[in-house]
């Protein structure tokens, strides 16, 4: 088996404030994040649903939210060793140590949900993350990914004085919603539900101004045309055909 070699000092994940992350306040801060993303899931999963995997578990929050609002054994896996350690302290899943790159996936099951949450935009090949999810996914099984939304309000960061710029350097693959839809539709999966979502960020003012606009107005950001452009993630259901 071909095993792909991540280090430590190459994931930032580990290296914020772990306690914030399980605080009432970073409890909530993820509630907001993670339950309208898997009240959409929800719609979609099989009756007879039984198990997940989170693919880049980070933290390990998300799937203890996937455990509890959607009853589901869960389970991870991470290519980062010290991710994994940290998340053990604070969440009893099984996690095991492996990378989307590696020819096989360090679990013996398939699922009947499968996430991927902030992770395809650090592979420099992206589309290996649809190309190997297909062997782990159970029949009528469906996948979550997630990644930042790359639209023109995103090229704004860049801008001086109101740009929030990225700072991630590992973000080596952001890109547009047409590309993450034309690959996943090439590796034979149907789109069956994608949104923009989580929040308005980008730049300064000017997203802060559109919050306040949308609340006043009653308008849902997410949905509105030129308002939902400012939205940081862009996520996918799929389904293979």
């Amino acid at each position: 088996m071909n095993k792909t070699l991540h280090k430590d000092q190459d994931n930032t994940t580990f290296l914020a404030d772990v306690e914030k992350v399980f605080s009432e306040q970073g409890k909530q801060f993820h509630a907001e994040k993670y339950l309208p993303k898997l009240d959409r899931v929800k719609k979609h999963l099989s009756k007879n649903a039984r198990n997940a995997l989170d693919v880049g578990i980070g933290y390990g929050s998300f799937m203890q939210f996937t455990a509890d609002h959607l009853e589901l054994e869960a389970q991870g896996m991470d290519p980062f060793p010290k991710s994994i350690a940290i998340a053990k302290q604070f969440v009893s899943f099984p996690i095991s140590e492996g990378a989307i790159e590696d020819e096989s996936w360090p679990v013996s099951s398939k699922f009947d949900f499968i996430s991927c949450l902030d992770v395809t935009e650090h592979l420099e090949r992206p589309e290996i993350f649809y190309k190997h999810v297909k062997d782990y996914l159970a029949p009528e099984g469906i996948v979550l990914m997630t990644t930042p939304l790359r639209l023109f309000p995103y090229e704004m960061r860049s801008w001086p004085i109101i740009g929030i710029p990225d700072k991630n350097t590992t973000h080596i693959n952001v890109q547009a919603p047409k590309y993450w839809d034309n690959i996943a539709r090439q590796n034979g999966f149907e789109i069956v539900e994608s949104w923009r979502g989580e929040h308005l960020t980008h730049v300064k003012y000017l997203s802060g101004f559109l919050r306040r606009f949308s609340k006043a107005l009653g308008i849902n950001s997410k949905k509105a045309p030129f308002i939902s452009a400012f939205q940081q993630a862009y996520n996918q259901i799929l389904r293979l055909k």
